[in-house]
């Protein structure tokens, strides 16, 4: 249906924003302007997922409040805007709407034209000038050409104000017929910052795509997200501590052709639920979660995929269930003893590892990881509706659980033999039985080179070590031409 809109409204979007600043406005109540106005307002205020309420009345158009649901904005390219509309009545009639949001800044000012196509068979074409004042405030006033629907014409008229980006909060006095302004109610917006993804199309390095489906299990009391796709033998993958379930989006793709893939999001991020205990990070907990996944699929083993942090859990989950290990594939991460051994008497491992001991020690860790990782700037390479998910997830996610993660796995500071670290004292780790496959990347700057030595005597099973020349602490996203075709020769091969 998208597809359609974008290829047949886009020319009405543009003639309609021409005509914006001819339209007839109210006279009294005209937005801010000129001199008065702080700076041009930001579309990307618009991004993201808002929960909606509103209570119209029965004039014909909507079902009779109250009405909630969402609408989920997601960036096009730097004219346009995807909106996505999803409302549900008192009465269980739900109404869902697909369309675009257009912003127009120029010498005639600021302009917004918003474009939906409706389910129940009409179209909301709303456009108006938009202004602001020196509180960081905006507003608009916009009109719909006439709307014909069951026999009935309705002209929409309303007011919209926009709360400042620390609040991100809107609401639209709606008028029908110019009546007025409010004898339809007010609807409120409010953006929410965690929100579930009911489908998503994941892109890969090739340009290929695959719908993946979230669903969720219950571990121990624990409600755990996963996103997947694909059928056959099952593959789990554990993204790492900053990074979200489509970190893996180069290789998930690719593998979900032959396979069962499910990645999950970590207890603590994401949509997942986020215990406040420290002890609800332990390693068995995470490990309680996968083994969830695992029988949630009826399957008794899967292949576990990690990385980064995930790639530690990953590791302990096939020392301590190797009945449920198929095999084990690391990317980006070491085993855990190499890192307890290194960090005893290597300085330059400790220096590397700074921000794990920063976050065990320092009680404004969490709160200064969580204003670094919401500020961080987009991956012009990802994908814009996977940026926007990343962006989604950074918000929701709850810090103070990484912190746990860290105060619960990481080795203390001073590290000995003796420090328990992801479950064992260094010595006591149990062997990994399944095949094993490492990827890692030689300028590597958090798990340096040299704890992979003695990485045999950690591991029974059949060992393959890759080394990645040039890459650093992620092979999936640097090098995904290679750690993806490796994995699935590997996985097919068993070499």
């Amino acid at each position: 249906m998208m597809g359609n809109i974008l290829k047949n409204t886009v020319l009405k979007v543009l003639l309609v924003t021409l005509a914006v600043g001819a339209a007839h406005r109210p006279a009294a109540a005209q937005p801010t302007s000129g001199d008065e106005m702080t700076a041009p307002f930001d579309p990307r205020y618009f991004i993201g997922v808002w929960e909606v309420e509103w209570s119209p009345p029965d004039f014909g158009l909507f079902p009779p409040g109250p009405l909630t649901g969402i609408e989920r904005v997601t960036h096009i390219d730097s004219r346009f805007l995807r909106v996505e509309v999803l409302l549900q009545g008192a009465d269980g009639t739900s109404v869902s709407g697909e369309g675009m949001i257009f912003y127009e800044y120029g010498l005639g000012g600021q302009s917004v034209v918003r474009y939906v196509v409706y389910d129940t068979g009409f179209t909301l074409l709303q456009s108006g000038p938009i202004g602001g004042d020196l509180g960081g405030y905006y507003s608009t006033f916009w009109e719909t050409p006439e709307i014909e629907r069951n026999g009935q014409d309705f002209l929409l008229r309303g007011r919209s104000y926009f709360v400042s980006p620390e609040a991100y909060r809107v609401n639209h006095e709606i008028s029908v017929d110019e009546s007025e302004f409010m004898n339809s109610g007010v609807m409120w917006l409010r953006k929410q910052t965690c929100v579930s993804s009911p489908e998503v199309v994941v892109t890969d390095w090739r340009g290929e795509t695959a719908v993946f489906t979230e669903g969720s299990v219950d571990s121990d009391g624990v409600r755990i997200v996963y996103h997947t796709a694909g059928e056959g033998p099952l593959i789990v993958f554990l993204h790492g501590a900053v990074t979200p379930w489509h970190d893996y989006r180069n290789q998930i793709v690719m593998l979900s052709e032959k396979y069962r893939v499910v990645s999950i999001s970590r207890r603590g991020t994401e949509m997942s639920d986020k215990p406040v205990e420290d002890n609800a990070y332990a390693p068995e907990r995470i490990a309680d979660d996968i083994s969830a996944v695992i029988k949630h699929f009826g399957e008794e083993r899967a292949t576990i995929v990690g990385q980064d942090s995930g790639g530690l859990q990953a590791w302990y989950f096939a020392m301590t269930r190797p009945e449920e290990t198929e095999r084990l594939i690391s990317l980006g991460s070491v085993h855990p003893a190499g890192l307890v051994r290194e960090l005893v008497d290597n300085p330059a491992q400790q220096a590397a590892n700074a921000f794990q001991r920063d976050m065990q020690e320092n009680p404004e860790a969490a709160t200064n990881f969580g204003e670094a990782i919401r500020s961080a700037p987009r991956n012009d390479e990802e994908p814009a509706n996977l940026a926007q998910l990343r962006k989604e997830s950074n918000a929701c996610l709850r810090t103070e659980s990484i912190t746990a993660f860290y105060k619960t796995n990481w080795p203390v500071t001073p590290t000995t033999t003796d420090t328990i670290s992801f479950g064992f004292k260094y010595g006591e780790y149990p062997p990994v039985q399944a095949p094993t496959l490492m990827m890692y990347g030689k300028d590597e700057t958090f798990f340096l080179n040299d704890t992979l030595n003695d990485m045999w005597e950690w591991v029974e099973g059949p060992l393959s070590l890759h080394i990645l020349a040039g890459v650093n602490h992620g092979p999936h996203t640097e090098a995904p031409e290679t750690v993806t075709l490796r994995m699935m020769e590997w996985l097919e091969t068993g070499r």
